[in-house]
């Protein structure tokens, strides 16, 4: 399973396009309930060949219909051919977090040029960026989290230099100088790592989990795990990604 995603200004694709390994069971090894995403591993290089085959093709009618903004297309990659699963006509949660850890422009410089139907492409950064989403009981469902974990604090007080802009809050509020968890469910935020390689973004993802502290904190720890051990090497030898 492959993910690849464009902004499209109402003209033509902005470049270049990404690439995203999504990880939506709750547990290691992908088992476990279906939560939306606990995390992903993305790319803004070597989607040319996955692009051309399947986004790129819907170019035409999105400039029918004078679609603009953000869109990716989840699919099966296997040895027969790229089969589409779904559309997905906004941004993805955590995708776009994690992708802004590769963006070397502001969103609001990245939205400018997305609204602008003369603009081609803006800047990113190679490599690859990880996300590991934290979350607390009862995530994923709603039901006594009121109870178990709403309010409990947030620690930072360990974090690195650069740390922070790595942290992409989500359900968090800010009470009498303290970061507590808050909204509805449990989903408190996303860590993210970059590198030159995956294993290199997962390494620095994974090295800066540990330094966020909550009480009862859960997540995955197999983000990027298997593109690393398999999934690369089947995509490079069908001829989507290049060696």
């Amino acid at each position: 399973e492959v993910g690849v995603g464009a902004f499209f200004n109402g003209q033509r694709f902005l470049q270049p396009a990404c690439l995203d390994w999504e990880h939506k069971s709750f547990f290691p090894g992908d088992i476990g309930e279906l939560t939306g995403e606990m995390g992903t591993l993305v790319t803004y290089r070597g989607a040319e060949v996955i692009f051309e085959r399947t986004l790129a093709r819907v170019a035409p009618q999105l400039r029918d219909g004078g679609y603009v903004g953000y869109i990716n297309l989840n699919l099966i990659a296997n040895s027969e051919g790229l089969w589409p699963l779904e559309f997905t006509s906004r941004f993805g949660y955590p995708g776009f977090a994690i992708l802004s850890a590769l963006q070397t422009e502001s969103w609001g410089e990245v939205l400018q040029r997305v609204v602008d139907p003369t603009s081609t492409s803006f800047a990113t950064a190679p490599g690859f960026a990880a996300g590991v989403v934290i979350t607390v009981p009862p995530f994923p469902y709603p039901d006594g989290y009121d109870r178990l974990s709403k309010g409990l604090p947030i620690i930072l007080d360990q974090l690195l230099p650069g740390d922070l802009q790595h942290l992409h809050l989500a359900e968090v509020a800010h009470l009498h100088g303290q970061l507590v968890c808050a909204g509805q469910i449990g989903y408190i935020m996303v860590v993210t790592g970059v590198g030159n390689d995956a294993e290199c973004a997962r390494k620095a993802a994974y090295a800066r989990v540990p330094r966020v502290i909550i009480p009862q904190m859960r997540y995955r720890n197999d983000i990027g795990g298997q593109f690393i051990a398999e999934g690369r090497e089947a995509l490079q030898r069908w001829g989507y990604l290049p060696v």
